[in-house]
């Protein structure tokens, strides 16, 4: 088993050398200031130089206007931008991507964001790069600590074409069961693996990332 794995809340620089020091796919930044973890573009711009190409850099944003992806583009060149609703259509989010992203092949790829149930019901979501299964919450978004729905996201992976992201209440405890019951392409974890919002824990970072590199 080796799966895709990306690290996501990243909002420290010493916390960015401790995540890339175990070696994940991807490491994610939040653009969205009512997280615990928002940090601004101008500082993942700096931090950008150490991360290695091999690394997915992921701009995370929460119903972003053009202005706002233009400038997260144009500042900080992510290799993804992964986008979560509040108030926004899948169609409405999906069409503003390709505007603005274009179609390219060094256009940056396009990650949403949903519930297990969304991404089966609404055909928007396959428009997108890769579908990240997440439990909603409409206060905290993402980061939350809760598990989605894993029946539905078992289906949810292998009936869609786009490649599945599991995420939502994962950490180093309960990821083998939830690669067992999911069979994602890749996973995504935030505060399962922190000691305190924003504040990645070293030893559990290692561990997850371990797991996901365990031969089945």
């Amino acid at each position: 088993m080796s799966v895709f794995v990306k690290i996501c809340g990243i909002c420290r620089k010493a916390d960015l050398d401790t995540v890339l020091a175990a070696k994940p796919d991807a490491v994610g930044f939040v653009f969205w200031p009512r997280s615990p973890r928002a940090v601004d573009p101008e500082t993942v711009a700096r931090w950008s130089e150490s991360v290695p190409a091999s690394v997915l850099r992921v701009a995370v944003m929460v119903d972003p206007d053009e202005t706002q992806l233009r400038e997260v583009l144009d500042r900080c060149a992510p290799d993804a931008v992964q986008l979560h609703r509040l108030a926004v259509s899948p169609r409405d989010t999906a069409d503003r991507c390709e505007r603005v992203l274009g179609a390219s092949a060094q256009a940056p790829e396009r990650w949403a964001a949903c519930t297990p149930t969304e991404a089966l019901t609404d055909e928007s979501f396959r428009r997108f790069d890769r579908i990240l299964l997440d439990a909603f919450d409409r206060a905290r978004v993402g980061g939350t600590g809760r598990c989605c729905d894993w029946t539905a996201a078992r289906r949810a992976a292998g009936e869609l074409e786009p490649p599945v992201i599991l995420a939502g209440g994962l950490s180093p405890a309960n990821l083998t069961d939830a690669l067992a019951a999911v069979r994602p392409a890749g996973v995504d974890v935030s505060s399962g693996v922190e000691s305190a919002p924003g504040e990645k824990d070293p030893d559990k970072v290692k561990r997850f990332i371990e797991l996901c590199r365990t031969p089945s």
